[in-house]
């Protein structure tokens, strides 16, 4: 979680998010990041995935449908997750989503495949998103 002085709350990171995991669906429910407004601060909460080195996420999941992929980014195999929920009630930050109409759940993988990186950092008009080079191993 960061609060970011810059982030508007505009939802723009989390519309293109969506859309681009959920086919051109938009919904904010399924996006892979949240902003939390804090108004009287003017300040905005966004939660996203840390890729944690020591994952509490990946502990309790009964169908090993976590893992770490080559580059050391924590990923849930849509294939794999039953929905079970374990993953979101042991994240210490709040970054797994539910995707209601799929029954699974679902977390940052940086865009991992899309050209350009993270869409989120692409779209948003104020630049307060901004790539971390370093995911813990």
């Amino acid at each position: 979680m960061t609060i970011d002085e810059k982030c508007r709350a505009c939802d723009t990171c989390m519309i293109a998010c969506s859309m681009v995991h959920e086919n051109g669906n938009c919904s904010l429910d399924n996006a892979r990041l949240s902003i939390k407004r804090e108004i009287a601060d003017r300040l905005a909460l966004i939660t996203i995935c840390r890729h944690c080195k020591k994952p509490e996420c990946m502990s309790d999941c009964p169908c090993n449908a976590m893992s770490r992929d080559k580059t050391g980014m924590v990923i849930i195999s849509r294939e794999e997750c039953q929905g079970c929920g374990n993953c979101q009630d042991n994240c210490p930050f709040g970054a797994i989503v539910y995707i209601k109409d799929k029954n699974i759940y679902q977390k940052c993988d940086l865009c991992k495949g899309i050209s350009g990186g993270p869409v989120c950092v692409q779209v948003c008009p104020v630049g307060a998103l901004v790539i971390n080079e370093r995911i813990e191993k």
